[in-house]
């Protein structure tokens, strides 16, 4: 009988110690689930931020081309405005050689 009575205990202490651990795991689990929602924003948030980066450098690039083009067309523009200084010069040049 007090074989019976403590194996009961026993089965008692069993049964508290697997609620106690069952209780752990759930705590467990939900800190893991909030540690995994965290992570999903945070790489969310970093899916963003590269998406962002990335047009950013796209908009840097075609930046480059215009300033590139800019360039070259206010060299063309100087090129132009030396040969109407030349053409000028020669016309009041000439126009001082007649009078």
């Amino acid at each position: 009988m007090s074989d019976m009575a403590s194996a009961t205990m026993d089965a008692k202490e069993y049964r508290v110690k697997f609620q106690q651990i069952t209780q752990t795991m759930g705590a467990l689990n939900a800190v893991y689930e909030l540690e995994l929602q965290d992570t999903q924003k945070h790489l969310k948030a970093m899916n963003a931020f590269y998406g962002n980066l990335a047009s950013a450098m796209d908009n840097m690039q075609e930046a480059s081309k215009d300033a590139q083009q800019f360039k070259s067309e206010m060299g063309r523009l100087t090129n132009n405005l030396q040969s109407l200084n030349n053409i000028y010069g020669g016309m009041l040049s000439a126009m001082k050689g007649v009078q």
